[in-house]
């Protein structure tokens, strides 16, 4: 990657007491990704109310990337017994097409042991994807309608169980 990236874990800044900055990537990652409430309007109060407390229990983990002290990446991510998930996946405009996406996914991969996670993407995002949908293999196993999240878009599922068709 041409940049001079710096990736953080937040469970590793929990883990060796840096708490300021632990804070700040948590805030500073929320902020980057607050956009997606578009697509996800609960996705304020999942963040603060599931993904934090995760991190701390070890089901969750947020993965940032700084570049010159500015956030060019973020992936957020559950895993438990029953789902390795990437929840959120953002990289910022101005570092894409340059390897980044590739890097915080198979950081996102490693913490989350596969390289197959399951994954939505809003229909009208699939192009984004459409890369590492076909680099992974990634399996589109569900389509979801208009209105599990959102009013706008369906959700494409990859590589999970099929759930039900209702929020």
């Amino acid at each position: 990657m041409p940049f001079d990236s710096k990736f953080y874990q937040a469970s590793n800044l929990l883990k060796t007491g840096n708490d300021k900055e632990f804070a700040k990537i948590i805030i500073e990652a929320y902020m980057a990704t607050e956009w997606v409430c578009r697509d996800y309007p609960n996705h304020c109060n999942h963040y603060f109310s599931k993904y934090i407390p995760g991190v701390f229990n070890g089901t969750r983990e947020i993965i940032v990337c700084y570049i010159v002290a500015r956030i060019a990446a973020v992936a957020i991510l559950k895993k438990d017994n029953e789902e390795q998930k990437i929840s959120t996946l953002y990289v910022n405009p101005a570092y894409r097409k340059c390897g980044l996406g590739t890097e915080i996914l198979e950081k996102s991969f490693a913490w989350l042991g596969t390289t197959s996670p399951l994954i939505t993407i809003a229909d009208y995002k699939i192009n984004q994807f459409a890369h590492y949908i076909k680099k992974y293999d990634w399996i589109e196993t569900q389509l979801l309608p208009v209105g599990y999240y959102n009013n706008h878009s369906r959700e494409h599922i990859f590589n999970s169980k099929v759930l039900e068709s209702t929020p």
